[in-house]
């Protein structure tokens, strides 16, 4: 009795997807949506069972009834009685959540089996999971693949997903990532959200089809918007998958699989559709819907807050300059006598050289009724703290407003001007990120711009609204959160992650690009000053590469690097004869001056904007938000270059500069490149201990830790700090760290020295620590150790992040790191036991320890390797990393403890 299929999915969630562990989706109980009228009126042209069925709906769901799950589940039971297969599906489903009846995974199984006897497709689906994953079942592979082929070739949808899981994981066959594809498609093709979600999935990862980021998120935009999910989770997990792909692309390759996807129906090939697009012309898409960008699911607990923003107005009114007025008023409550301190003292930061800040009114409001004001004395001007001792970097301020006799229960109010300048002529741009930690009842940020300046705009989880007003168009978005989180669990960067909003008059980076090169562009002028020190510092190189590694280390060892971020200070470079007379400039300045040198040798470079932090992808809108650096790229030798890294070997970026989205300061369009990723084998890191542990308790011995590649720049940055402060004093820090009071010293060569590798040394001796010897456990002494602990740092934080589910992006990188060390025991002692080796592995990493004990000497050995394509490990690449990093945690806690004589 087909005629009753459409029981199962409209009774209960996707049994497939509880199979799978993705549960139902929250909600009304059990993931169940109310039946809609369509779903009755389909239910009217079954057969002689369509009222039984039709009041089953109704009872299960409570739609026109009093709902009682367990009188539908009878009628349910009494349908499957007679032996109509679907009924039978339905009410395995019903078994297996526990709706309507006692939960019996093994009683769900059963009618499973009875409706697949009558070839039930439906029913053949859900069995292929149980028996090709081992869930419910035993793990029966050749059962699962003959299962899921019969459902397949009868039309099902879920037949079809299933026998593509089938061929991906080899159950019963032989993997086959082609075999795969081509299932999931025809399952798609029956708007299936998880077979459109596997069909992105692949082309993320490159299986059974060639990598491509854009068709993998115009599939994941595909099953968000425009499928039949089972389920709200089905849309969720696709939501997720298709942001967090974005954090990868450009906004021009968001808009490009943003449009493939919206061409997607039944039969659509989107290969050809995207072949067919070539490269995006169209003009940028405005990203304004609140559920576009990520979903903060990595959140805490929500929190009773100390400070409440019980209004902020942000007005602002654009000219056709680009430059802009800007009113702010903010009303704030200070709830407990501890926030006080904090609150009652509230900064306004500005640039000086472009930007005017006038304080209309401020004023402690008390509770009862009392406006107490801020004396005008009480409104310092200073600098912000940074370098006050480079004089022409000083353009960077701030007011800062002292509310006076502040108690619990006050509300401050603020209400300031600004007067902004545009940062390049005809440009605005604005960005705002709203912090989820902080309680905000109102927020409201309005740009008014002329309608002929209109604005290309992006939003992420803020409510936006447009609207014509005179011959202005009005731009308002509105934010609240009045129980705010206890702590943001982020990895990347807020501007990518945090509720937040984009604003520009340009309309493609191409154009902000073209118009700070033509003010960028003439400071690059090779003066005879120039040209002569170009001459000096290249003399008897030949070799152009040669020449412009030369020039490269005498502009990071000989200015100093001054850190005002591009786009918080002045956006125009000094002059180069200023830069050198100085001795020292900001990233622009070394960009330029390295240009310029290199301009002086015939070899040509680029200025490029890039963003230092943990931000890795760019709002369509035209900002600086996410540029606040910049380095050179040298095209000759297709290679980017950092001159403010100070001891970054020629060729070799620091971390945080790899597998980045950067503008090219070009009037030649286009301006938008990608800095490559990390590639596998460069960046490595070895670090060795060799301690002796005396009857006392003392500790003595050597240590040397050695990298490459970006490892290389950390230790000798960490070397610059060790002279600043003090070889021996920097091995006392050291050593105390780690609960040891000692003595020792730190060896190694001028970190200023660009060699690929560099190695810090050290050697120590402690206090005696009687604990050591007595039977307590411990774990054995990093001594002067200084390199990156195998699993700490390539593939995510592996402390003080509490991203439990994996489900935050995080920065990650290939690379390799090693640790040895070794401890020799006093005579007649020995370990009470060795800890166990551990060994974890996904497809991309690996992470081993072993313990010995040769003749009185103990060592651990700890490695830790990744292979990773991609910047950021997000999606089920983030999902195996977490659950490896914590697994690798648990094997950091393992210590040991002497015993004997």
């Amino acid at each position: 009795m087909v005629g009753h299929s459409r029981l199962r999915p409209a009774l209960a969630c996707s049994t497939a997807v509880l199979l799978t562990a993705a549960g139902c989706a929250p909600g009304t109980p059990n993931g169940q949506a109310p039946v809609s009228p369509s779903d009755l009126t389909t239910l009217a042209t079954y057969g002689p069972h369509r009222a039984e069925a039709e009041l089953a709906f109704r009872l299960m769901s409570g739609k026109g009834v009093a709902r009682s799950p367990a009188t539908g589940a009878a009628l349910i039971r009494q349908l499957a009685d007679t032996g109509d297969a679907g009924a039978e599906t339905t009410l395995a489903a019903l078994y297996l959540s526990g709706n309507g009846v006692e939960k019996s995974p093994t009683t769900a199984i059963e009618w499973y089996e009875k409706a697949a006897a009558q070839n039930y497709a439906e029913a053949e689906a859900n069995l292929a999971f149980a028996y090709g994953r081992g869930s419910l079942v035993p793990a029966d592979p050749a059962r699962a693949f003959a299962l899921a082929q019969k459902a397949a070739t009868q039309g099902n949808a879920e037949g079809e997903i299933a026998l593509g899981t089938a061929f991906a994981e080899g159950w019963g066959t032989a993997k086959d990532d082609q075999a795969a594809l081509r299932w999931y498609r025809k399952a798609a093709d029956h708007h299936h959200t998880r077979a459109q979600q596997a069909i992105g999935q692949a082309y993320l990862d490159g299986k059974g089809v060639a990598v491509n980021r854009i068709l993998a998120f115009a599939w994941f935009s595909v099953a968000a918007t425009n499928a039949m999910a089972f389920t709200p989770a089905d849309s969720a997990l696709a939501s997720r998958a298709r942001d967090d792909l974005a954090l990868l692309l450009l906004p021009a390759e968001v808009q490009q699989g943003t449009q493939i996807a919206a061409s997607w129906k039944p039969g659509v090939d989107l290969d050809a559709v995207a072949i067919a697009a070539g490269p995006t012309t169209a003009p940028p898409r405005q990203f304004n819907s609140p559920t576009t960008g990520t979903l903060q699911a990595a959140a805490g607990p929500r929190v009773d807050p100390p400070v409440v923003e019980r209004l902020m107005n942000y007005d602002i009114d654009v000219q056709p300059s680009g430059n802009w007025t800007a009113t702010m008023r903010r009303e704030v409550m200070v709830r407990n006598e501890a926030a006080v301190k904090g609150a009652s003292q509230v900064p306004l930061y500005f640039n000086s050289a472009l930007d005017t800040v006038d304080v209309i009114e401020a004023y402690t409001l008390k509770s009862d009724g009392r406006k107490l004001p801020v004396d005008s004395a009480a409104i310092y001007s200073q600098l912000v703290p940074g370098s006050p001792t480079a004089p022409m970097f000083d353009d960077q301020k701030q007011k800062i407003v002292v509310f006076p006799d502040v108690e619990a229960g006050d509300v401050l109010v603020l209400s300031v001007k600004y007067t902004m300048t545009s940062l390049l002529p005809g440009l605005f741009s604005f960005h705002w990120m709203f912090d989820q930690t902080y309680a905000e009842n109102d927020a409201r940020v309005t740009i008014r711009a002329p309608q002929s300046m209109p604005l290309v705009t992006e939003t992420h989880d803020v409510k936006f609204a447009q609207r014509s007003e005179g011959d202005k168009t009005v731009y308002e978005w509105r934010y609240a959160n009045p129980s705010p989180l206890s702590e943001n669990i982020l990895a990347l960067d807020p501007i990518d992650r945090a509720p937040r909003l984009f604003a520009s008059s340009f309309k493609t980076y191409d154009q902000m690009a073209s118009a700070y090169d033509a003010l960028a562009e003439p400071k690059v002028t090779v003066t005879p000053r120039v040209q002569q020190l170009a001459d000096s510092v290249t003399a008897g190189a030949q070799d152009r590469r040669k020449q412009a590694e030369l020039l490269y280390d005498w502009v990071s060892r000989h200015i100093r690097y001054v850190g005002v971020e591009l786009g918080m200070g002045a956006i125009v470079p000094h002059d180069v004869e200023t830069i050198l007379s100085n001795g020292y400039g900001d990233c622009k300045d070394h960009s330029t001056l390295f240009s310029t040198l290199l301009k002086a040798k015939g070899i040509p470079s680029q200025i490029v904007m890039i963003n230092l932090g943990a931000s890795y992808t760019l709002a369509t809108p035209p900002t600086f938000g996410a540029l606040n650096h910049a380095i050179t790229y040298l095209p000759e030798f297709d290679l980017y270059a950092d001159t403010t890294a100070g001891v970054a070997p020629f060729g070799v970026l620091p971390f945080p500069e790899y597998g980045k989205p950067v503008v090219f300061a070009t009037a030649t369009a286009p301006a938008i490149h990608h800095t490559p990723a990390l590639s596998d084998g460069l960046a490595t890191v070895t670090t060795r201990t060799m301690a002796k542990l005396g009857p006392d308790g003392k500790l003595s011995g050597e240590s040397e830790t050695t990298g490459t590649g970006p490892f290389a720049i950390q230790l000798r940055q960490l070397a610059v700090n060790i002279q600043s402060i003090g070889a021996e004093q920097a091995a006392k820090y050291q050593l105390r760290g780690q609960g040891f009071d000692g003595k020792g010293r730190f060896d190694f060569a001028s970190p200023f020295a660009m060699a690929d590798t560099f190695r810090i040394a050290g050697h120590f001796e402690t206090e005696p620590h009687m604990e050591l010897v007595s039977g307590n456990s411990f774990k054995l002494p990093l001594g002067l150790g200084l390199g990156a602990q195998p699993g700490a740092e390539l593939l995510g934080p592996l402390y003080n992040f509490r991203d439990a589910r994996g489900i935050e992006p995080t920065a990650c990188f290939s690379g390799r790191e090693v640790s040895d060390v070794s401890l020799e025991l006093p005579p007649g002692k020995h370990p009470r036991e060795l800890p166990k080796p551990a060994d974890i592995k996904t497809d991309f990493m690996t992470y081993s320890s072993h313990w010995s004990l040769a003749g009185h000497t103990v060592t651990v050995h700890r490695e830790f390797t990744s292979k990773v394509a991609q910047p950021i490990c997000l999606g089920a690449v983030r999902l195996a990393a977490a659950k490896a990093l914590n697994d690798i945690r648990g094997d950091y806690n393992k210590a040991m403890a002497l015993t004997g004589g």
